[in-house]
Formats: structure tokens, C-alpha cells, sequence
């Protein structure tokens, strides 16, 4: 639900709890009132009038009482009948007792009052009291009420809704323009003017933070630049000594080899082993030190390429060995990941190469590769029968330069598993083995289908 909805939800379900109690509860409560009322002022009226016609009763002067009960229902037009009768029940108004009005009994008002005084009743005044026109009168009121109560609460609905809407949530759908456009390293996005509220204060911590995310981008860009430079002295200041100490060893074994006796072929051999394995630890090591430094904008690659690619690269060596490499179909099915493809090229090669490399004398290799959807993760699985890995070991062989292995068993600089994670992790995603000795194993390669 979205926040326009969850900061309106208790104003709208406030509004028609009012409307409810409004129509019904005090609006018909009020029309009681109003009924009672007018009952009430009815009552007395007509008692007024019994007192009036006592003295008349007892003088017997009906023509005056005529008169003036003509004169009262000429006056009050809701009064739609009088009778007057005496003390004996015989009728004195009208003449003749006249026929009663039809009347609804739930619209008129009939009220009794006997004339007399002293202790003497002298007759019965009946009155019946229309009540249509006061309800018509209550009826257009009401409505009148509940027009204006309606527009007020639509007005300050309206108003509600656009302070709502200016004072939050124009400012917090800016701060997330401005928060997607941070993680893209955008950082010239206008945020809103910052107000002496909780919002302004979320403005102003938002800034703080992009500004220090910008200071630490900028450092990180120097860092970077530094490390390339750093790089490039490392492969080719130290790279250069390195190779004409091997081209001298090499000049070496090729004019003495022989001629020396064979401690002196060793120590020759030896050195030319330790030049070789000393350029390509230092090729491993700026391997790992470039991961995670792309610039550009990531790519939507297709797994199971990035891993045919790697492959066909390994082939020289697939079957030089003799290894059975297959590949099952969940790898074909999975879709695209943003990644970079060079990177995701060097991580299979990795962990192709070790599948290959790390298996028992007399054991042909064999390597499977499958992947799988696992809800916003793309998994790729590659097993293998090698020598496996004893579990104590699962978080030592994703350490640069650590080997659970001499150079004389398997070559290796041990920096593949470690540039692996560095990739993997760059890319918001994880890696993991299944494994036990003797028993081969598996790495779990888990990608975001989304950009971490």
C-alpha cells in the first residue's frame, strides 16, 4: 500500500464514521427534540385556551366561545380539529358534533384537556395538531444540515488531501527521485526545500549523507586512479626485472645445463620455477585488485554463454586431460543477469579450472554445470569428483593466498577462490561449497536477477 493510501486511509474511515453518527445518530436524535418540542409548545397553547373557555362554560355564553374557537383555527392552520363538548358529553363544537378530518395517526397530535376549575369540570376541549408542516419544516432542515455538514467535510477532505500531499508527499516521492538517482551516482538530483518539520529534517539528514557519499566517491575515484597507476608500475617495473632475471636463468640452462654437475642443474631449475611462479602470483594478485572497479553501467548477460565461452577456452585443457564436462538444461533455461561479463568470464574460468585441476591421480575429471531459479536469485552449480574439501576449510579457501595443498601436489597461486568471492560479492550476490574428502564438490554461485 502506498503512502498517499496509508496517510488517507484514517481520514477517509474518520470521515464516514461522522457521516454515520451524523445521519444516525444526531440528526434523528435532533428531529426528536425538534418533535417534542413542538408538543410541548402545543400543550401549553391549548391548556392557555382551556383556562380561557372556563369562565365562559360556566356563564353559558356560547355564542362568545364560538367565536373564538373560530378565531383560534382561523389562526393556527396545523389545529385541523376542535371539539368542545360539555360536562355531560354532549357536543357544543361544532354544532352538531361535525364529522372528524381524516388524519393520519402518526402525523397529527391530539391533545385532551378538560375545562373547569375549583373541582368542577364544566367540559372537554379536544384539539388535534397537524404535525406534517413542522416535519416538512424538520425534513428541509435536516437536508439543509447535511448539505452543509457534506461540503464542509468534502472541503476539509480537499484540503486535507493537499496538505498531505505538498507538505509529504511531494517531499518524500522527491527524496526518492533523489535516492534512485543516488545509486545510479547521480548526485546533482534538486532535493525539497527544507522545512522546520520532521520531513525538512529528513531533507537535511538526506543531504548531509549525499554530500558524504559524493566526498567519499570522489576519494574513491583518487584511490582508484592511484591503485591503476599502483598497477601499472607493479606489471611492469616489477614484471620487467622479474622477466630478465628468468631470461638470464634460462640463458643459464640452456649454456650449462650439462656442462655443471646435477646439484647445479637443480639450483638452476629451481630458480627458473621460482620466476615463473613469482610473475604469475604477481598477474593473480592484479587480477584481484581490479575486480570491482568498473565504471560503466552493467549488462544483461546470459549465464550459460559466459560459461560455454569459458569452455571453449578451457578446451585446450579439457582435453589434454581427457575430463568429461556437461551441462544440464536448468543452466539454459535461466534469464539474463546485470553483471559484467568480463568478470562473471574470469569467475567460471576459476571455478571450471579448479574442477579440472583438483582431482586424484588416475581419476578422469568430470564437471557438471546447472543452474536454477531460487526466487530474485539466479544459482549456478558446478560439481565435480575431485579430492573435495574437509568442511573446517569452506571459509579458508576464499582467503587470497590460502592453499590446502603443496605447489608440488597442485600448481596454483592461491588467489582463484579469492578473486571468485571478490567477484560474486561485487556483484551483491554469493558463494558457497558442498564438499567432503574424498566425495568431490560443489560450488553454489547465487546472482541477483535485479542491480544490488
Amino acid at each position: 500500500m502506498s503512502l498517499q493510501r496509508r496517510l488517507l486511509l484514517p481520514l477517509v474511515a474518520a470521515f464516514v464514521v461522522t457521516l454515520a453518527y451524523f445521519y444516525g445518530i444526531w440528526l434523528p436524535e435532533l428531529q426528536t427534540r425538534e418533535i417534542e418540542r413542538h408538543r410541548d409548545e402545543a400543550s401549553r397553547h391549548i391548556d392557555s385556551v382551556a383556562e380561557g373557555l372556563t369562565p365562559l362554560l360556566m356563564s353559558s355564553r356560547l355564542d362568545v366561545i364560538y367565536e373564538n374557537l373560530d378565531a383560534l383555527r382561523a389562526k393556527n392552520g396545523d389545529w385541523i380539529e376542535i371539539r368542545l363538548n360539555g360536562a355531560d358529553g354532549t357536543p357544543l363544537y361544532p354544532l352538531g358534533g361535525g364529522s372528524a378530518a381524516s388524519r393520519p395517526e402518526q402525523r397529527s397530535l391530539e391533545v385532551v384537556r378538560q375545562v373547569g376549575g375549583d373541582g368542577r369540570v364544566y367540559g372537554t376541549l379536544t384539539v388535534v395538531v397537524d404535525q406534517e408542516p413542522m416535519l416538512a419544516y424538520q425534513r428541509r432542515h435536516s437536508l439543509s444540515l447535511g448539505i452543509v455538514f457534506l461540503a464542509m467535510s468534502a472541503l476539509l477532505v480537499a484540503v486535507t488531501v493537499l496538505v498531505v500531499r505538498s507538505a509529504v508527499l511531494r517531499p518524500v516521492r522527491d527524496l526518492v527521485r533523489a535516492s534512485e538517482a543516488l545509486a545510479r551516482r547521480d548526485f546533482d538530483v534538486p532535493l525539497p526545500p527544507a522545512t522546520r518539520d520532521e520531513i525538512g529534517a529528513l531533507v537535511s539528514a538526506f543531504a548531509a549523507m549525499r554530500e558524504s557519499r559524493r566526498i567519499a566517491e570522489d576519494s574513491m575515484a583518487r584511490s582508484n586512479r592511484e591503485l591503476e597507476q599502483f598497477a601499472y608500475a607493479v606489471s611492469h617495473d616489477l614484471r620487467q626485472p622479474l622477466r630478465m632475471v628468468a631470461s638470464y636463468v634460462s640463458l643459464l640452462e640452456r649454456r650449462y645445463k650439462g656442462a655443471l654437475d646435477a646439484e647445479a642443474d637443480e639450483f638452476i631449475h629451481y630458480a627458473m620455477d621460482g620466476a615463473r611462479r613469482m610473475d604469475r602470483m604477481i598477474v593473480d594478485l592484479l587480477e584481484y585488485s581490479r575486480v570491482g572497479r568498473k565504471a560503466r553501467d552493467r549488462d544483461e548477460v546470459v549465464v550459460a554463454e559466459v560459461v560455454d565461452e569459458s569452455l571453449r577456452m578451457l578446451s585446450p585443457r579439457i582435453e589434454d586431460v581427457a575430463a568429461v564436462v556437461e551441462t544440464g538444461d536448468g543452466l539454459r533455461g535461466l534469464p539474463p543477469v546485470p553483471a559484467y561479463r568480463d568478470e562473471l568470464l574470469r569467475l567460471f574460468l576459476n571455478v571450471l579450472d579448479n574442477g579440472l585441476k583438483y582431482v586424484a591421480r588416475g581419476v578422469t575429471p568430470k564437471v557438471e554445470v546447472d543452474g536454477r531459479l531460487d526466487g530474485d536469485e539466479v544459482v549456478v552449480t558446478v560439481s565435480d569428483n575431485g579430492i573435495g574439501i574437509d568442511p573446517k576449510f569452506f571459509t579458508r579457501i576464499f582467503e587470497v593466498f590460502q592453499r590446502l595443498h603443496s605447489r608440488e601436489v597442485y600448481d596454483g597461486s592461491g588467489v582463484g577462490l579469492a578473486t571468485c568471492k571478490k567477484i560474486v560479492d561485487h556483484h551483491g550476490g554469493r558463494i558457497w561449497v558442498e564438499s567432503d574428502v574424498d566425495s568431490g564438490s560443489t560450488f553454489f554461485i547465487a546472482l541477483p536477477r535485479r542491480p544490488a
